[in-house]
Formats: C-alpha cells, structure tokens, sequence
C-alpha cells in the first residue's frame, strides 16, 4: 500500500513560531527545533488531515484549501525563509500515476513556494500488491 504525505514547511524561521502561526492565520500539525553543534534547524509544517494511504492528489487538494486564505501572508514569509510544499510519496506498487489539475497548479503558483518532491520505490521486486501474494523470477 502507498503512502503519502504533503505538507506546507517554512525552515529556520528566527522568531517564536506562536508568531508565524498568528501572523499566517494557520495551526501547524508541528513543529521542530534540532541543534546540532553548529547548526540550529528550526521547522513549523501544517499538513491536512488526510490519511496517509490516500493519493497524492488529495492530499494537495486538501491542503491547498487550508492554505488558500493565507496566500499573501505564505508569499510574504516565502520571502524571507525556506518555504516548500513537501510531497513525500512512498510506493510499494508499479509506477502509480499524479495527475495535478491546472485549479492546483494555479494554487501552488500563488502561494510562491516551492513544490518539493520526494518519491521512493519501497517495492521490494517479489511481492505483487495488487494481488497479494510473490512472483517468481526468472
């Protein structure tokens, strides 16, 4: 089974994250602060609720409709801290197909934040998901 996950992440935002989240009119799912020695990463990221084995498409949808209320203010924080949207997308299945309607596109360009993919092949080359059970090799 598929799993995804989409969400909206601002990295190494400087202040208290209270105040991004009032200033964006938005809730995060959460939020994260790792130091390491030299390095300090800073993360606030709201995703929709949406189960993790739903398609892509939905996911976005979803949250795209949270976010779009927000528009000026995501563009404005884009501005001046690493803004994304993170599709993180794991298959288990053969080359499942994403299809964006041109309504998401549009979405995604007025937020002025970049679409980041992350798409991994878990399949492990013997199991048929569809079917549930191994093939053999040849």
């Amino acid at each position: 089974m598929n799993k995804t996950n989409v969400a909206l992440i601002v990295y190494d935002y400087d202040d208290d994250f209270e105040k991004l989240s009032t200033f964006l009119r938005l809730k995060p799912t959460m939020t994260q602060e790792v130091s390491e020695k030299e390095w300090l990463v800073r993360r606030w990221e709201l995703a929709a609720n949406v189960p993790e084995t739903e398609e892509v498409e939905k996911h976005l949808d979803a949250l795209l409709k949270l976010l779009e209320p927000s528009a000026k203010e995501i563009r404005e924080t884009a501005e001046k801290y690493r803004c994304i949207i993170s599709v993180g997308i794991h298959y288990y299945e053969f080359n499942p197909e994403i299809a964006l309607t041109p309504e998401m596109l549009n979405s995604l360009s007025s937020l002025g934040v970049k679409l980041w993919l992350d798409i991994y092949n878990m399949w492990d080359g013997e199991t048929d998901h569809d079917n549930n059970h191994s093939t053999s090799k040849i």
